[in-house]
């Protein structure tokens, strides 16, 4: 199913803060019922940032651990990492439990990709994912103990549009408040 320019809808600042009050209140449920703590975030830059930087606010983290990378589009598609993880002036308790947080996951190859550098930097870390959006059909990333979510979409166009409406789960793909409307189309059509 191709994306049509009529499926972007721009999302206000008010809709992403609700995105991000359900995907918080969703996290601190876990977190209390299973009595842990999460001791390091890592937003996944640049829109991941966000939305990371309000979980750690919200939750009271203030470790916090930067990721970047990007795609890019050439003969196949690869993805760059933009900068290595910084050194930590802070130490992690032995037993600690790693936030990787994003946006927008579709496809979850850049997801992917962080969760695995995290893994090797922390082998005995437990990981969790967040994202403000997620695509419907990520139902496991591997190394993760729990994946959280705002609201699921159907932007990958993995199932029809009939069975995420009886789904519940909007065709609609949402743009976020900073972004450009233009551009995600021009984006979307590379």
């Amino acid at each position: 199913m191709k994306i049509q320019r009529e499926d972007l809808r721009e999302m206000s600042y008010q809709e992403f803060g609700e995105l991000l009050n359900t995907l918080t209140k969703k996290i601190e449920e876990y977190v209390l019922k299973n009595n842990l703590k999460i001791d390091l975030v890592v937003p996944i830059l640049r829109s991941g940032g966000f939305t990371g930087l309000h979980l750690a606010s919200k939750l009271k983290i203030i470790n916090i651990l930067p990721a970047q990378y990007k795609y890019i589009y050439s003969q196949e598609i690869k993805i760059e990492k933009k900068f290595d993880f910084p050194k930590l002036n802070f130490t992690l308790p032995p037993n600690r439990n790693i936030l990787i947080v994003d946006s927008n996951t579709v496809h979850k190859k850049i997801a992917a990709k962080v969760i695995t550098d995290v893994y090797d930097l922390y082998p005995m870390a437990k990981l969790y994912f967040a994202s403000a959006l997620i695509d419907q059909s990520i139902k496991s990333l591997d190394f993760i103990e729990q994946i959280f979510y705002g609201e699921l979409s159907n932007e990958g166009r993995f199932i029809s549009n009939v069975e995420a409406e009886k789904m519940g789960i909007t065709n609609e793909i949402r743009i976020f408040p900073w972004e450009n409307i233009d551009e995600e189309w021009e984006s979307l059509n590379t």
